[in-house]
């Protein structure tokens, strides 16, 4: 991706995480990965995955790096080209990769409450907390 390309897609996922929190903006990274694949017009299982494989890199060049979307970017590409040494059939890649990426917005929901849960239980009325990014999570255990 060209400096350009990539520093206005620094730009408009660090405001998403400014304004909604790491978790919400990889649960909506999530949601339009999940529309892309429903409409992207594959021919090939394996040009897709080069294509998924550049914007994989596109998303580990953002500045600052973010952690969680990395993560399950990663997970998800492992995920279908593991399926991919045993299937070769584009329309079941792509159920496979859909339900993967439902899978891991569940695991997300399931992380962010148990952390709201269990964070709780670590905050007294009296705690200072300092904070340096914006995070739903963490709003939501002091809240």
């Amino acid at each position: 991706m060209d400096e350009t390309l990539s520093n206005q897609l620094s730009t408009i996922l660090v405001k998403i995480e400014n304004d909604v929190g790491s978790t919400d903006l990889v649960d909506i990274a999530l949601k339009t990965l999940v529309d892309v694949v429903r409409t992207y017009d594959i021919h090939d299982a394996m040009e897709f995955m080069e294509d998924f494989k550049v914007f994989l890199i596109d998303i580990k060049s953002v500045k600052p790096k973010i952690g969680m979307l990395v993560y399950y970017f990663i997970e998800i590409y492992d995920f279908v080209a593991e399926k991919m040494s045993h299937h070769s059939n584009k329309e079941f890649i792509i159920s496979l990769m859909i339900v993967k990426i439902e899978e891991l917005r569940n695991e997300i929901v399931e992380n962010a409450q148990k952390i709201v849960q269990n964070g709780i239980d670590c905050v007294e009325d009296s705690d200072n907390i300092l904070v340096s990014s914006a995070s739903g999570t963490l709003k939501n255990v002091l809240l």
